[in-house]
Formats: structure tokens, C-alpha cells, sequence
């Protein structure tokens, strides 16, 4: 669940600040010797401080929105649905930035739109996987710059005990977890989150999953022994583009086996 984003109490009293001036009203406390022009300056002070706060928090909605378009696109590389994924990169390379952004932003916003358009013309899963990855990482180049990312602290990632087999469903919640985890170790950026999700994928059981009936599939298994290895891959990757490089194969991996196997 996304959480909603929190209003200020400029944006929810600034509706009755701009009636109380526009209707002429004096403040109930006025000083006598207050010069003519003061609330007049006020009230010129408070529309440009509502406008401020309003314009902050378009700035919000709209970061969040392409925030969640960035999942969108990651998300539909996951399940095999390469034309979801290229509207939803189409999406963010097309956005107006005129008039949110600070200056200061520019040009991290025009190198993710930029890389976002490169990732639309993708003709494949395996490429759009490792531009999506390119997406995210962009994400918390600005981040890291300015210092917006959220850290998630507390919730590192500490993995699965290894404790005997899992069945195939257990595991592919064990690979959303890593993919997420890895995601956001890109995105705030964080180290620690990044570390978290490669230990997901190394710490699972060596014993390949099983169906519920006892099988294990054997290209199943294989393509699992290599996702434990993209894993090891991840916690030695401490740079940002062998980071980039391991995310989007984990992704492409992902795609390619939700291709082949039933829904």
C-alpha cells in the first residue's frame, strides 16, 4: 500500500486565508499603530506563501506519480509485458516538468526522460529490463544529490532462514522481495537496502523448490541456481552501473521465466 502524500497546514487553511482577504476583513487583533498598507502586506505575504506550498506540493504529486509509473514499468518487464512497459516509460520521457522543477533539477529530470525514451524504444524484454533498471538508478542519482531519498532504516531486509526446502510459490515471494529490495537500493540510493536484497537471493535453500505434488521442474531449477548466483553477483556489485547491470538481468530473468511458465 503507497501511502498518501501528507498535506501541509498551508494547503489545507488556504482556502479560508484567501476568502478572509478577499473579502476586505480587518484581523480582530489590529494594532492601532499598524501603518495603513499592513494588511494589504499581509495579505500579499500569505497568497504567495499558500502559492509556495502549493506549488511544493504539485511538485510532490507529480515526482510520486512518476514514481509509481517507474514500478509500473519495472513491474510489467516482471511479468513479460513488454508493450506495458514501454507505455509507461513513453509516459515519464513525455512529462511537462515546465514550472515544478527548480532550476537545481533540471538536468537530472531531462537525464531520466532521456533515459526513459531510450528504454521506450526497446525491442526486447532483456533490453527494457536493463533500461528500467537505468530508470531507477537516475532516480537516485537526484535523490543521492539532494538528499530526498527515503531511507528505509529499520525495514532491512534480513532474508529467509534456510530452513529445508520451499515449494515454488514460497520462492517467487522470496524473488519479488529481492527484486523489490534491490529496487529501492537503487532508487533512495541505499547500500544497506541493496546489500538486503542480494542476501534474499543467496540465502536461499540450496535444495531446488518443489510443486506441490513433489516435483521439481529441471529447467526450473536451473534458472533458480542461476538467479542464487545473480544474487552473489549483487552483494559484490559496489559500484552504481555493475549495480544497474545485475538489477536488469535479475528482471530479464524474472521476465523470461513468467513467459514460459503458465499463468
Amino acid at each position: 500500500m503507497h501511502r498518501s502524500p501528507r498535506q501541509s497546514p498551508w494547503i489545507l487553511t488556504a482556502p479560508l486565508l484567501i476568502a478572509a482577504c478577499a473579502s476586505g476583513g480587518e484581523p480582530a487583533a489590529q494594532p492601532a499603530e499598524a501603518p495603513a498598507q499592513a494588511p494589504a502586506q499581509r495579505s500579499a505575504g500569505n497568497e504567495v506563501a499558500v502559492q509556495h506550498r502549493q506549488s511544493e506540493r504539485e511538485l510532490e504529486l507529480h515526482m510520486r506519480a512518476n514514481f509509481l509509473v517507474a514500478v509500473d514499468a519495472r513491474d510489467a518487464v516482471i511479468d513479460g509485458d513488454l508493450v506495458r512497459a514501454i507505455e509507461a516509460l513513453n509516459w515519464i520521457a513525455e512529462q511537462n516538468f515546465d514550472g515544478l522543477l527548480p532550476d537545481r533539477w533540471k538536468p537530472y529530470s531531462a537525464r531520466l526522460q532521456q533515459t526513459a525514451r531510450a528504454g521506450a524504444q526497446a525491442q526486447t524484454l532483456q533490453d527494457a529490463a536493463q533500461r528500467v533498471a537505468a530508470v531507477a538508478q537516475r532516480c537516485g542519482e537526484c535523490h543521492q544529490n539532494f538528499k530526498t531519498g527515503e531511507d528505509r532504516g529499520a525495514e532491512e531486509a534480513q532474508g529467509f532462514a534456510p530452513v529445508g526446502p520451499e515449494h515454488v510459490e514460497t520462492r517467487m515471494v522470496r524473488h519479488q522481495w529481492a527484486a523489490d529490495e534491490l529496487w529501492h537500493g537503487l532508487v533512495i540510493p541505499s547500500d544497506k537496502t541493496w546489500g538486503g536484497g542480494a542476501r534474499i537471493l543467496v540465502d536461499a535453500p540450496p535444495n531446488p523448490p518443489q510443486h506441490p505434488d513433489g516435483t521439481v521442474d529441471p529447467q526450473l531449477k536451473a534458472e533458480i541456481a542461476d538467479l542464487r548466483r545473480l544474487g552473489e553477483r549483487a552483494a559484490g556489485a559496489s559500484d552504481v552501473g555493475r549495480r544497474v547491470e545485475v538489477y536488469g538481468d535479475l528482471l530479464g530473468r524474472c521476465a523470461g521465466c513468467h513467459v514460459r511458465l503458465p499463468k
